[in-house]
């Protein structure tokens, strides 16, 4: 009897632990102000932090998709032209109320785990990086059922980073759209990948001093493109909604196991 009642008191710690940290978590929040980009060339408005969830994005797009009468073009630019404004260049990070598992586990383990990709979570932060920007791209597309494929530029050094950009499908060839480093629209419709090289668009496209270094990705055409059909969400994302879900409720199976056992205890007693 006395492993079982062992047992008991450790769930019971457990559920002591997890509980004061779920409390402060949750329920001792503390104000946090969001930094203002640092570039004056980006096109953030803080006034379109009022679509900060992806029922709002979906509620904003499929009226444009809408008014426009399904024009896909038109819909797409609208999209990019949002995405510009709605954040700046950075990663948005998890705080402790969205998950404090997966933001302990980015501090201390691997710091991929703090980097929101549950579009959700995304649209609760001012910044994104450029990876993020393109789950938020790629989620509302897959949903106007618009094949897209991924652009990934690889880095040209080991100092350097890699991006990541969208290549969306529509009027038989594909057209590109990198929201996160802002290049110059060229026409209302935008070209493809290859046309950029082909006709050293890039040039004129990444002309601002914020971004004129990646015009060497594209002279070195240091990029591949990775087609999605369908759009599949990656294993960071299971891995964040189960994190998030464990970062709530942990503290409570604790609680029946302790419960669970105490009663067995009782039971055998009696």
């Amino acid at each position: 009897m006395k492993k079982p009642v062992k047992h008991r008191y450790v769930f019971f710690w457990l559920f002591v632990v997890f509980g004061l940290i779920t409390f402060y978590a949750y329920f001792l929040k503390i104000n946090c102000l969001f930094s203002c980009p640092v570039s004056n060339e980006e096109k953030y408005d803080s006034t379109f932090l009022s679509i900060n969830s992806e029922a709002k994005l979906d509620t904003l797009l499929f009226k444009r998709f809408r008014k426009t009468k399904h024009d896909t073009a038109a819909t797409v630019l609208f999209l990019d032209v949002f995405l510009r404004k709605r954040f700046y260049n950075g990663y948005s990070v998890l705080n402790k109320e969205q998950n404090w598992i997966a933001l302990c586990l980015g501090k201390l383990v691997w710091s991929h785990f703090q980097f929101p990709v549950i579009p959700d979570d995304i649209l609760l932060h001012p910044s994104a990086a450029c990876s993020q920007q393109g789950i938020l791209f790629q989620n509302e597309l897959d949903k106007l059922k618009i094949q897209c494929a991924v652009i990934k530029f690889y880095p040209l050094s080991r100092y350097s980073a890699g991006h990541y950009a969208i290549s969306v499908l529509y009027g038989n060839s594909y057209h590109f759209f990198d929201p996160n480093k802002e290049p110059t629209i060229v026409d209302s419709t935008m070209p493809s990948i290859e046309t950029i090289v082909d006709k050293k668009l890039y040039v004129k496209m990444y002309s601002k001093p914020s971004n004129m270094a990646f015009q060497d990705f594209f002279k070195r055409k240091n990029f591949a493109s990775v087609t999605q059909t369908p759009f599949r969400k990656g294993n960071m994302y299971y891995f964040q909604v189960i994190s998030a879900m464990l970062s709530r409720w942990l503290w409570l199976f604790f609680l029946v196991l302790y419960a669970i056992l105490s009663l067995k205890t009782l039971v055998k007693k009696a």
